[in-house]
Parts: structure tokens; sequence; C-alpha cells
């Protein structure tokens, strides 16, 4: 990864948190919460420098059209404050911090706080940014179907999509930013 410093586009990924870490410091490192604007996010199993890749573990991808919003549902049901048994009459707020609390953490004893949340924005295409991020996954869950780009075959590169040379409209089929939001 070092090599892409020299490049002209440099990432927009803020590093990998380990979740039980950035939770414990919320107030004092307040301005490292995610920003309220479009981007993808990821939560992995280990530690990333610069941007996720193949041995980051990533267990789960996902885009928002508000980051802070949608990380902060996502959490909430990954740890725990959700409903016991999981079924589709359950509240919850985020399903995939609902499935991965049942499928993954309980099922693996892997305790929620201690796996990495990062995230990114500004992307050309968060579809792109999403599908990309999720051919890196080792375990492929069936939460949805994967979102195909109507604009880019093949998807963008991940590097240069999320990268300061993205351009801050973060277009994408499922989020497309009108200004009217």
């Amino acid at each position: 990864m070092g090599s892409y410093r020299n490049s002209a586009a440099v990432p927009c990924w803020t590093r990998a948190y380990r979740i039980g870490d950035y939770l414990g410091n919320v107030i004092r490192d307040r301005d490292s919460r995610p920003p309220e604007s479009a981007g993808v996010y990821v939560i992995s199993e280990r530690l990333w420098d610069e941007m996720p890749n193949k041995s980051s573990g990533i267990v789960y991808v996902g885009q928002a059209r508000y980051l802070r919003s949608r990380i902060g549902a996502l959490l909430c049901d990954l740890l725990g404050f959700t409903g016991d048994e999981y079924s589709d009459g359950e509240a919850y707020e985020h399903s995939g911090g609902h499935f991965l609390w049942h499928h993954y953490c309980i099922a693996h004893a892997v305790e929620p706080s201690s796996l990495y949340v990062g995230w990114c924005s500004p992307c050309k295409c968060l579809d792109c940014a999403e599908a990309r991020l999720r051919d890196l996954m080792d375990i492929r869950w069936n939460l949805y179907p994967t979102r195909s780009c109507e604009h880019h075959i093949p998807s963008l590169e991940l590097f240069h999509n999320c990268s300061t040379s993205a351009s801050l409209s973060a277009g994408s089929g499922r989020y497309h930013d009108t200004g009217k939001n």
C-alpha cells in the first residue's frame, strides 16, 4: 500500500478502529466520528492501514447516504441491542448488524467489540466501491444481492474510486444525491 502515497490519488479511508476502543473514547475523539455524508463502510476481523484489503478479514460491507447515522445503527445491532431470536418479525435498525450479531458473533463466539470498523467518504461511485469491497470478503453472506453498477463495467477500482481524486457527488443507483435531501 505504501506505493499509493506517491500517486495522485490519496485514499480517503479512515483508519480501522477497534470497535471497543472507539466506543471507549467517543467524547475525547469526537472529531473521528463518521461524516454526515455518503460513503462506504466495513466491519473486519483485523486491523488494516490506508484501506481494507483481502487480509483484513472483512465480514460486512455497506454503503449509506448518511454514514454517521447508518454506522450508529449498525453498531447498535452488532453489539446485541436487538432481539434474542433471529426472525423477520423482530425489531432492529440495521439488518447487517442484526444478522452479524446472530450469525457471526454468537455463532462463532466473537465479541463484537473486538472487530474493526472503518469508512470512506467520498467515493466516485458507491455501488462500485461496495462491489469491490464485497469481492475482498472471505465470508459470503447472502443478505442482499450484490448491486452491479449501471454506469461502470467493469466496476471502478477501489483505490481510485475511494480517494481524494473522487468527486464529492458520490453518485450511486441506490443513493443518488439530488440536492433535495
